[in-house]
């Protein structure tokens, strides 16, 4: 099926081929300082192509997929890596979908393609009887080799909110005392 007639609801259904990908990822392994730079950051991050597609990763990306080698999951998506529902509800995978519309990564990613860095965060369900993750996502565009990139860090949210969420329920049970104390 070409991309063409592929549906989208959201973002381009378009997908780089197997062997620019292939291309993309060996340009992108001989520049040693975007590897080193990459695998010094703390969080999972991969380097995606205009199609948003995985071209680059980190060590720890790939280690918390317990993967030997990046080119496992080369050319995929990040909803497609992370197993979110949504990336199979439409032919062109994911951000496609209805639901991507409200996604934080993938809006983030097309703002980082129009040269603007975001951060947002997204809630992602990645099956039926899961709780979603809840992630941050920060997507900046970068320049290598005179082609545009994406690079896209993405990191646990869940124990953050979580700890929002308690700060706001004790704030809120203290102004409730301090209220009764001086009505009462």
């Amino acid at each position: 099926m070409s991309a063409a007639t592929l549906e989208t609801l959201h973002a381009s259904a378009e997908r780089t081929d197997d062997g620019q990908i292939l291309t993309q990822f060996e340009q992108l392994q001989q520049d040693s300082t975007l590897g080193a730079v990459l695998n010094a950051m703390p969080h999972q991050v991969a380097v995606l192509d205009e199609n948003r597609q995985i071209v680059a990763a980190n060590t720890s990306l790939l280690k918390i997929f317990e993967l030997e080698q990046i080119e496992q999951i080369l050319g995929q998506r990040p909803g497609e890596l992370l197993g979110c529902v949504n990336s199979e509800q439409k032919p062109g995978d994911c951000g496609t979908s209805k639901s991507c519309r409200t996604c934080g990564a993938v809006n983030a990613i097309i703002s980082a393609q129009t040269g603007t860095a975001k951060t947002d965060t997204c809630q992602l369900k990645v099956g039926p009887q899961s709780e979603p993750l809840d992630l941050q996502v920060t997507a900046s565009p970068i320049e290598i080799n005179g082609r545009s990139f994406s690079i896209l860090s993405v990191q646990d949210a869940a124990d953050e909110n979580r700890r929002k969420i308690l700060e706001r329920t004790f704030f809120h049970d203290v102004l409730n005392a301090t209220v009764r104390s001086f009505s009462g």
